[in-house]
Order: C-alpha cells, then sequence, then structure tokens
C-alpha cells in the first residue's frame, strides 16, 4: 500500500489533470492501492482524491496503479549534448522518445514546458530508473507497448492514440 506525497501540482491531480506521476525507485507495482497526499509528515498533512477514487473497507480513499513503466534520462552526446529520454521494452530492449513523446509525457505530468521538466530531473544522476507511475486509465498512452512486435508499429501506435486518444 504504497503513498505518494505531492507538494506541487496537487490541484493538477485532484482534478484529474495530472494523470501520473515520475518516481525514484521500483516498488510500486501494478495493481497496487496508491493512496495519495500533500503535505505528509506535517501538521497539515491531507488526502488527494482524484476523479477515479475508490475505498477501502474502512473508507480511506485510494488509486489504482493501472500501469507502471520504467524509463530514463540519458546524457547523449551525438550528434550533440542533450538529454535523451528512453522507456524500457522487455521485446526491444530501451527504446527511445521522440522529443513530442517527451512534452506529451511532461505535460500530462503537470509541467508548463519541457525545459522546466528537464529542470526538475536535473536531480536524478545520468541513466537513473524512473517509474512513471498512471493511475488514470484512460491517459494511458503506452499501455500497448509491449505488444508490438516492431518499433515501426509502437511510433504508429503512439501516433493513433495522441490523434483519437485510444488505440485499436
Amino acid at each position: 500500500m504504497p503513498s505518494l506525497n505531492f507538494t506541487v501540482y496537487v490541484d493538477k491531480v485532484e482534478s484529474g489533470a495530472k494523470p501520473h506521476t515520475i518516481r525514484r525507485g521500483s516498488r510500486i507495482k501494478e495493481g497496487d492501492r496508491l493512496y495519495l497526499f500533500t503535505g505528509m509528515r506535517q501538521k497539515g498533512c491531507r488526502r488527494l482524491i482524484p476523479p477515479n477514487t475508490q475505498y477501502d473497507a474502512t473508507g480511506r480513499p485510494y488509486v489504482i496503479a493501472e500501469k507502471v513503466v520504467t524509463i530514463r534520462r540519458i546524457r547523449s552526446r551525438r550528434p550533440t549534448p542533450h538529454w535523451a529520454w528512453q522507456i524500457s521494452s522487455k521485446r526491444f530492449g530501451w527504446l527511445p522518445l521522440t522529443m513530442w513523446e517527451v512534452t506529451e509525457m511532461a505535460d500530462r505530468d503537470g509541467f508548463d514546458d519541457i525545459a522546466e521538466f528537464n529542470r526538475w530531473f536535473d536531480q536524478y544522476k545520468n541513466g537513473e530508473m524512473l517509474q512513471l507511475i498512471w493511475w488514470i486509465p484512460s491517459t494511458l498512452w503506452f499501455a500497448w507497448y509491449r505488444s508490438v512486435k516492431s518499433r515501426e508499429e509502437l511510433r504508429q501506435k503512439f501516433a493513433e492514440f495522441m490523434e483519437i486518444g485510444e488505440v485499436k
């Protein structure tokens, strides 16, 4: 029963505008109950209740970790130095994300732009494994990445999702 604390974008979590979070480590598994808070370990601590909240037997609100994938940010040196994001795939190894995909991930995570997103992740080491954790399944744009047969199909499915909001 992992608890997640939010210090920024609290209003976006509660409104459903922030459907996922990116966290260090690998402690959260798909299907886990996530208890969302703001101000943990402080006097003003309170539970967050996004649109798809469920309640346990004691009445505590929680959401389900619908999808959890591993991502990382690495320092690329070719052709010019820049940060590159990758997503883990058991079938294909590490797949690079396009700038457009990273921008979409940053936007859904609550950041105003890609520069702010990258500044936030400057606190992590190069290549450190991070978890991308969704609790609102309708916004899941990587749910199908394990079932594709080629990188080209993966790109096509992603573009299809972004165009119509779901994958056929």
